[in-house]
């Protein structure tokens, strides 16, 4: 009889254990977005003549969408140039000219993913161009 009740005991105290933990048990797979007040960020205007368009706060990734500019422009993170100005490859250039009949890119259609990481600069090399830049942050 005490044997029944102790397995009886142990097989209540098990199923407890594990309804308890199965509502902690949770995973990441890729970065959050920011929980702030307003993780989205957009910026826009000239160009000034250092080039940097936008600075990620050194506590988050800048995560960029879109890109905009009216002239050719290379785009550089930290430094590094990923797009370079003379570069009309498909499906990255960040502006569409007049008279060509590009397609649509990731950059000019804002479903582009380029990482900023937390604290680099994101510039632009063409100075005095007219640009917007849309984006968000991550924890990263």
């Amino acid at each position: 009889m005490w044997k029944t009740i102790l397995s009886l005991a142990a097989l209540v105290l098990s199923f407890g254990v594990s309804a308890h933990l199965i509502g902690t048990a949770n995973a990441t797979f890729a970065p959050s977005v920011s929980l702030g007040a307003n993780p989205v960020r957009n910026y826009g205007g000239l160009v000034p003549s250092t080039g940097t368009v936008a600075t990620a706060p050194v506590d988050q990734d800048l995560i960029i969408t879109g890109i905009l500019t009216n002239t050719g422009c290379g785009v550089r993170v930290g430094g590094s140039e990923l797009v370079p100005e003379s570069s009309y490859f498909y499906p990255t250039h960040p502006y569409m000219r007049s008279g060509y009949d590009y397609s649509p890119t990731m950059f000019t259609t804002g479903v582009a993913t380029l990482r900023v990481p937390a604290g680099q600069e994101l510039s632009l090399s063409c100075s005095g161009a007219r640009y917007y830049i849309q984006g968000y942050l991550i924890q990263p």
